[in-house]
């Protein structure tokens, strides 16, 4: 496609035609000559916004899970988006209805609605960028303070959201070298990738704190949890929940599970881990205690017998697939 602006034509059919999802709290419908939307406001708003670099037209579902799940974490509920789709002179129309198609379907799925957005073709981009705002309503609270004994409890598995980029991205290769139950499982990711219901669960259960985990994975979110409270940390690696597919898809490209992409894993702390617990093994979401708060500035990772500190957060191991790639 030209750089610039997308033509009237192709906003029509392949951007506006494929929005099917609707809410009740968008008043004006996306158009031509539209360029803003009006939302009903009743009590707090709550928005978040996320910026999707990596891969190719396949990553829609990332980007509406990611800020869907920022929101919950504040206590919202998600009801619309805005979306920002800036494309390669190289991309043809096939390829933006495909990131429509994509995202209307999660939409429908989550009744939420594209409430507007932008689309523009630039010559200076190498790969398609995709910037998604979330906006929705306060449905829950999450008060109280962290405390020295607070129990650190992570949900389902770490490095879901990065197996889920290598299981489209790197098809190929997992296919030569996988079958059966591992490329099932890696297929499955992304209907893992919400923790609306887990976060939810937690603040009902008087959670303290709720962390989507994404970028630089649960090393990250552990380091960023113990920023935000001031204080220290003693996890027990051990009990990190990882699933053996997660960890040989990672073994294959040589990263680090731990410092993956893990979207759909809701970190959470708690005075009294039982009741959470018990609440989220009715709803049968797996769930972990992994560690605890300490009055300390220390942040411990303990392996047995071996302790070291947490290290200031590096980046994603996904980039070191798009690095390689890149340099060929």
């Amino acid at each position: 496609m030209r750089s610039g602006k997308i033509p009237e034509a192709v906003l029509k059919r392949s951007v506006l035609k494929e929005i099917h999802a609707k809410s009740s709290v968008v008043r004006n419908m996306e158009g031509v000559g539209v360029d803003a939307a009006v939302l009903t406001c009743e009590g707090e708003m709550v928005a978040a916004t996320t910026t999707v670099t990596l891969g190719g037209e396949i990553w829609s579902p990332v980007g509406i899970y990611r800020v869907m799940n920022d929101i919950a974490c504040l206590g919202g509920r998600m009801e619309s988006i805005l979306m920002n789709l800036t494309l390669p002179e190289e991309c043809d129309e096939k390829i933006l209805k495909t990131f429509m198609r994509q995202s209307d379907d999660i939409c429908k799925q989550l009744k939420i609605q594209i409430a507007g957005g932008h689309t523009e073709v630039f010559p200076a981009v190498l790969k398609p960028i995709l910037s998604y705002t979330g906006l929705g309503r306060k449905a829950y609270s999450i008060e109280g303070k962290i405390l020295p004994g607070d129990k650190i409890i992570l949900t389902k598995w770490i490095g879901m959201e990065g197996t889920y980029f290598l299981a489209q991205y790197k098809k190929k290769e997992l296919e030569q070298r996988f079958t059966g139950q591992l490329l099932e499982f890696v297929n499955q990711c992304q209907n893992w990738l919400s923790i609306q219901e887990e976060a939810q669960i937690a603040a009902e259960c008087q959670a303290v704190y709720l962390h989507n985990l994404s970028n630089g994975g649960i090393l990250n979110g552990l380091w960023e949890l113990a920023v935000r409270a001031g204080t220290g940390l003693e996890v027990d690696f051990k009990k990190i929940p990882v699933r053996q597919e997660i960890i040989e898809c990672c073994e294959l490209f040589d990263l680090n599970p731990y410092q993956l992409l893990s979207g759909g894993s809701l970190l959470l702390v708690v005075h009294d881990e039982k009741e959470v617990l018990g609440k989220l093994k009715e709803a049968e979401i797996p769930a972990a205690v992994i560690g605890m708060v300490t009055d300390k500035n220390d942040k411990l990772l303990i392996n047995e017998d071996e302790v070291r500190y947490l290290d200031v957060p590096a980046r994603d191991e996904l980039w070191k697939i798009f690095d390689a790639d890149r340099s060929q």
